[in-house]
């Protein structure tokens, strides 16, 4: 049957904030809320449903006046609160279903002996308290933050302004929903919101947020790395080239800086000079990408190799071609890592951690790694080949996707390629 009170509800008041409240705890309190639904005004104010079974119907009142349980429970001229709920209940079909009067004061003599309902309603009570109209947005909240906890698709630490974005969104959801209803005639009304719905709204809220962060964060960083990338070109130039007098215009200075220009995520590409490092903060990004370090150890190669046609992207990285390379792909990959005279175990560390850095695999797997050795390292390492170099390929521990790869001495390297072109 219709119920003329569905237009005077909303998200924004009393009643539809309690509503969104115990929707919100059938949700936490069940692993699947698949078959379950909340259905708005067609008997009570709301009844919580599993299938077409009512497992409890709750009557709304914000009257902050009556403190009293004669004014639910005994009426002169018509059906009290109380006798609607019991009667409510009866038509349901379900005679386990429980019933409950949600009063936004309390209601001071509800379990006295002359209450002959004390025992078949039950006052609707959050954590033993009384739900006020000011504190229910808060109780909301809270059940909010409960099902962030436990949610899997919540990629990051929740917080209030989240909590804040949902719980906003639920109440419009609320209100949307009830204007739908108003909209249809009472015949055909829908008087059912699927839980499901409450579950899809928080997750894409989410999941936007995510979104949004993510993208906040990200532009942070790119404005901050562009930031150095755009002066890290002109600075090498002006200061470290031997050159800078007699620039040729097709240097391979400028092609790399066209390939500076050309990455997609700057992030990650100081993910990939950086292999030795598998767990990144976003403060980490910053401090891993110095324009020191990011001269000497990345342009300078480049510079050195004097072959502009052979630098290009590999997927997140920036290589050049050198026959000087022994790896499977001939192509060389300048990098920030830095292996220390703890000769083993600062190897073994950096080969763990470059296994584990599964993400940037593609740009590193079959080239030569350029690393900054110590001189003593290469004592224990040493290959009979030009440069040094030490191959991942020699280690079991790094694993088969890293076959062909090498990580050589920046230094000596550098050294070979430069006496090359004398």
């Amino acid at each position: 049957m219709g119920n003329d009170a569905i237009p005077s509800w909303s998200g924004f008041n009393y009643q539809g904030k309690m509503a969104i409240l115990c929707a919100l705890q059938e949700i936490n309190k069940n692993n699947s809320v698949d078959e379950y639904s909340i259905e708005l005004e067609r008997q009570e104010d709301f009844a919580i449903l599993h299938n077409d079974t009512t497992l409890a119907l709750y009557q709304v009142k914000a009257v902050l006046s009556q403190k009293k349980h004669r004014y639910y429970t005994v009426s002169s001229s018509e059906e009290s609160v109380a006798q609607k709920l019991i009667r409510h209940k009866a038509e349901c079909g379900n005679y386990m279903a429980q019933c409950f009067l949600v009063s936004a004061i309390d209601i001071v003599d509800w379990n006295n002996k002359d209450n002959t309902y004390r025992n078949h309603i039950k006052l609707y009570q959050y954590n033993g308290e009384t739900v006020s109209i000011v504190n229910c947005s808060n109780c909301i909240r809270e059940e909010i933050k409960l099902y962030l906890t436990k949610c899997k698709e919540t990629p990051f630490v929740v917080n209030d302004e989240t909590v804040y974005t949902i719980y906003a969104k639920l109440c419009v959801f609320l209100e949307s929903k009830v204007a739908m209803m108003h909209n249809q005639n009472s015949r055909d009304r829908n008087y059912r919101i699927l839980l499901t719905d409450f579950v899809n709204v928080m997750k894409d809220t989410v999941i936007s947020g995510y979104e949004q962060m993510e993208f906040c964060k990200r532009e942070e960083i790119y404005r901050y790395l562009g930031e150095i990338l755009s002066h890290l070109v002109p600075n090498y130039c002006e200061n470290d080239c031997p050159e800078n007098r007699s620039c040729n215009p097709e240097c391979v200075i400028h092609r790399l800086e066209e390939e500076f220009s050309r990455l997609n995520d700057i992030r990650k590409y100081i993910e990939v000079i950086n292999p030795g490092v598998n767990k990144w903060s976003e403060f980490d990004y910053v401090s891993h990408a110095s324009i020191d370090a990011l001269r000497k150890h990345i342009v300078y190669p480049f510079h050195c190799s004097r072959n502009a046609d052979g630098i290009r992207r590999q997927h997140d990285g920036i290589i050049f071609e050198s026959h000087l390379s022994q790896a499977k792909n001939k192509l060389v990959l300048p990098t920030l890592l830095s292996i220390g005279a703890n000769t083993q175990r600062s190897l073994e560390t950096t080969l763990q951690n470059i296994k584990n850095n599964i993400d940037i695999q593609p740009s590193i797997a079959g080239n030569t790694l350029l690393a900054a050795m110590d001189t003593d390292i290469m004592v224990d390492l040493q290959k009979d080949c030009i440069c040094s170099r030490w191959t991942i390929a020699d280690v079991q521990a790094i694993g088969n996707p890293y076959a062909g790869t090498e990580i050589v001495s920046e230094q000596r390297f550098l050294k070979e390629l430069k006496n090359e072109r004398h």
